[in-house]
């Protein structure tokens, strides 16, 4: 684990719609923990590091929805990898995040 992370990650391919202000776009949640996780977008997403964002993911046929502040747009070939930090979770969002932690 990276010493600069304060949460265990794990790899994830699940995909998310993201809602930056009135824009949508899709991402691949390339890896997640209870504090946040990173994104690869099909195509370069109008935001910007501080910004606010709704990631809504489908789990088992239930909807979960995070809001999350963007901690970093690191360019990439193609679109950017995207940072994240979940502004809270709740239980069932806890539950979802474990799956991918071994827990």
């Amino acid at each position: 684990m990276d010493e600069r992370r304060k949460y265990q990650r794990g790899v994830t391919d699940v995909v998310a719609t993201i809602r930056a202000g009135e824009q949508t776009f899709t991402a691949k949640m390339t890896n997640i923990s209870v504090g946040g996780a990173s994104l690869r977008p099909d195509s370069v997403p109008p935001i910007k590091k501080s910004d606010e964002l709704v990631v809504v993911l489908e789990s088992d046929g239930a909807t979960l929805t995070f809001k999350a502040r963007v901690t970093g747009v690191y360019p990439t070939v193609g679109a950017p990898n995207i940072g994240i930090s979940f502004m809270e979770i709740s239980a069932a969002q806890y539950r979802f995040i474990s799956q991918f932690l071994g827990k």
